[in-house]
């Protein structure tokens, strides 16, 4: 019940941040063999760019329970999230998921960003664009061919997204942004995977503006998964800008008051100083 409450007070906005992680904690000391509980700390983690942590918390919820796909799912995420690429693929390889990863937003936002343009064709247009559907924001391959306007249509922004992407000009392809955001908002496909989708191929602008205002419009996967701090938006990262994005979001308090900086700003090759930044922002 005071997890349920923390996360209603979070999504209110009647709790900041570094209220709502205070109180996972302080649940997970009473709890520490929780599943949920573990599992919302990993997701919180996650959503402040502390991906490392997220992975130990969502290691251990899926540890303690196996049979939840969610566990396994966010646990591969993170891997990804975290850099651990070749340990995420593993993971998934082991549990018999990599041809169905092949297949979803996330899969094909890895491969854009890796210029891996075959396993993207592979996953989402030699198929065909009557072999995709989506269930629950992610795209998957049914055992029967689907043939409507719906699984012609993502099958159709697919091929220009990957096309465009590969072909590194984004004025190739002028309305595929605009399209895709329209596919979007008629709920074909979640908002959350559009952003990342635009980012990996190219359209940086496009893809901030879209994610802020999703947060603003209060999407909730958008504003807790910490989107902006996900792999898709490495370049926009090495603008100390982004801290104005940050800011809005939320997480650019949190870290100023707890000291617990994002993942990315312990890399090396970051151009700026995070706390610098931050306060610059501030």
């Amino acid at each position: 019940a005071e997890l349920a409450l923390a996360l209603i007070d979070s999504r209110k906005h009647a709790a900041s941040l570094t209220e709502t992680g205070e109180r996972l904690r302080s649940l997970l000391a009473r709890a520490p063999n929780h599943p949920m509980l573990n599992f919302r700390m990993g997701t919180f983690m996650g959503g402040v760019g502390r991906f490392r942590e997220a992975v130990r918390y969502l290691g251990r919820s899926l540890a303690l329970d196996p049979l939840t796909v969610l566990n396994t799912a966010l646990y591969a995420d993170q891997l990804l999230c975290s850099g651990r690429t070749d340990d995420a693929l593993a993971f998934i390889k082991a549990a018999g998921g990599y041809e169905g990863f092949k297949q979803t937003y996330t899969g094909l936002v890895m491969f854009l960003m890796a210029g891996d343009y075959r396993q993207a064709r592979e996953g989402f247009t030699n198929l065909g664009p009557n072999d995709v559907f989506v269930s629950q924001g992610v795209v998957a391959i049914p055992s029967i061919k689907v043939d409507s306007l719906t699984t012609r249509r993502l099958g159709d922004l697919m091929v220009r997204l990957i096309d465009a992407a590969e072909s590194g000009n984004s004025d190739s392809d002028s309305e595929l942004a605009s399209d895709l955001i329209e596919a979007a908002d008629e709920g074909l496909i979640a908002h959350f995977y559009v952003a990342q989708l635009l980012a990996a191929a190219g359209w940086q602008n496009a893809a901030l503006d879209l994610a802020m205002q999703r947060i603003a419009e209060g999407d909730t996967l958008v504003r807790e998964s910490g989107i902006l701090l996900r792999p898709a938006f490495s370049q926009a990262r090495q603008d100390p800008g982004i801290m104005a994005y940050f800011k809005e979001a939320g997480q650019l308090e949190y870290w100023l008051q707890t000291g617990s900086w994002p993942d990315y700003c312990s890399d090396p090759g970051l151009p700026y100083h995070c706390e610098a930044a931050a306060f610059a922002q501030r």
